[in-house]
């Protein structure tokens, strides 16, 4: 139908704050950030350096964008972090997010013909 006239690129913009707590300075952090399809995130990979102990965060802008029309199966974003100690023993961090569902549809008014209908319902007024 009419959904690829209608449909246009979502995009969003975070930021992502990195920092550590131990007292050392960490060269060489590298960041992963994994989003799921259909989204994409402009810089996937960010290697950091001078990560400093109770130092300002690195703040790392992270920029997402849904890449087409397909409904996602997740809005789950995962974040890793993969250092070395000073010492040379590896080690990791991550977290998570979701991104937020109107990245992926828009609001309409009611249609009394829809080819699609989808109803949320929530306790919570």
């Amino acid at each position: 139908g009419g959904e690829s006239k209608t449909w246009k690129l979502a995009r969003l913009t975070a930021k992502l704050f990195v920092s550590f707590t131990g007292s050392e300075t960490l060269e060489k952090v590298t960041v992963t950030i994994s989003a799921p399809p259909p989204f994409t995130v402009e810089q996937p990979t960010v290697v950091l350096s001078g990560v400093g102990g109770k130092g300002t965060p690195h703040t790392v802008p992270l920029s997402f964008a849904l890449s087409s029309s397909a409904l996602p199966s997740d809005l789950t974003v995962t974040i890793s972090a993969h250092y070395s100690t000073t010492r040379g023993d590896p080690r990791s961090a991550s977290t998570h997010f979701s991104l937020p569902l109107a990245m992926c549809g828009r609001v309409v008014a009611p249609l009394k013909n829809a080819d699609y209908k989808f109803t949320l319902d929530t306790n919570r007024p």
